[in-house]
């Protein structure tokens, strides 16, 4: 299985990724961001000049070392009409061409249209963000934007082994009007099943990070962690919750390698390096013989403070959805009806 993975800008990961591939799973890109994959919004006012420096810096390091996914995957686009906008975000994704990533992730139509007319040559990747799930989607995406080259599957669709089938099956497929593509899974996040606060929060989480440079609006801010909290609430307060989210683990990899899946995304590139090893490594070993929970964010949690599931006690998991061609649970099954175990 080829791997994506992200990349906080501490060099020594990339020695690490490399050093722990193995013949089986390979860790054969980053992915990261000047500006965390914000473009703005209003009257975009470009980004600061150190960002973009640093930023080329490390793709200077990476040349030769690992391919690049450059993020451009804000759902927010800066409003075109605006000239100064326009100007400023034709500049920043020339600036974006001549560093020579390997593809971008997009997760707006106004970004991709802007992209395909002006940039064709930049290959895209369909962000998770736009959500896509259906053939019909997929196919539309790819005949209206032939520069795109990998689509990142909605989250729902990890669990969905029939349309995973289909989405393969489909994405390998040459026509007049449409060239193949590669399908990405998201592995470690663990958001609600077709969490209704989705689209909302990823917007407003960009927001938040955008703002990280200028003044954070109260509100803004507020609705965000309404919905961060919204959803660790959810999940804390029933373990239901957190089975069907679409978290893929690594002792299920060879699943999605029997189905076709080309590659798996592993996201946090706000985490520390010591969790980025961890899951890298857990990922390339096909096995975590400790709390699942390590393998994603603690701020997913109350008061970021996770639960304690021991990974074992899902073996077999997978398997018991597929066979009974369900995508999420109504009641726990006894063999997994997990309690919570909090640390004191």
């Amino acid at each position: 299985m080829k791997y994506s993975i992200a990349y906080n800008f501490d060099k020594k990961l990339i020695n690490y990724y490399r050093k722990i591939n193995t013949k089986k799973d390979s860790i054969f890109q980053v992915f990261f961001s000047s500006s965390e994959g914000y473009l703005g919004g209003g009257r975009y006012r470009g980004l600061p000049k150190i960002l973009l420096k640093r930023t080329q810096y490390h793709f200077e390091y990476l040349k030769g070392k690992m391919q690049v996914n450059y993020l451009l995957n804000s759902s927010y686009c800066p409003d075109l009409r605006y000239k100064q906008n326009r100007k400023d975000i034709m500049n920043y994704f020339s600036w974006v061409q001549t560093q020579k990533p390997a593809i971008v992730t997009v997760a707006n139509k106004k970004i991709l249209t802007l992209l395909r007319d002006n940039f064709p040559e930049l290959k895209v990747n369909v962000s998770i963000v736009m959500g896509v799930k259906t053939i019909k989607q997929v196919n539309n995406l790819r005949i209206i934007y032939p520069n795109i080259t990998r689509i990142t599957l909605h989250q729902t669709i990890n669990r969905d082994k029939n349309l995973l089938v289909q989405h393969v099956k489909n994405a390998k497929q040459k026509t007049k009007n449409m060239n193949p593509v590669e399908i990405e899974l998201l592995a470690n996040e663990i958001c609600l099943y077709n969490c209704p606060m989705m689209k909302k929060d990823y917007l407003h989480a960009s927001i938040k990070s955008f703002n990280k440079r200028s003044i954070i609006s109260p509100v803004t801010l507020a609705k965000h962690n309404r919905f961060s909290n919204f959803c660790a609430n959810k999940r804390s307060a029933n373990p239901i919750n957190f089975l069907n989210s679409c978290f893929i683990r690594p002792e299920d990899i060879k699943f999605y390698e029997k189905i076709g899946i080309d590659i798996i995304k592993l996201s946090g590139r706000e985490a520390s390096s010591d969790y980025l090893r961890l899951i890298a490594k857990a990922y390339m070993r096909r096995y975590y013989g400790e709390n699942i929970m390590d393998l994603f964010l603690k701020q997913w949690w109350p008061d970021n403070e996770p639960p304690y599931v021991d990974n074992k006690l899902l073996d077999g998991f997978l398997m018991y959805l597929w066979k009974r061609n369900l995508k999420k649970l109504i009641e726990i099954p006894e063999q997994y009806n997990i309690s919570w175990k909090y640390h004191q």
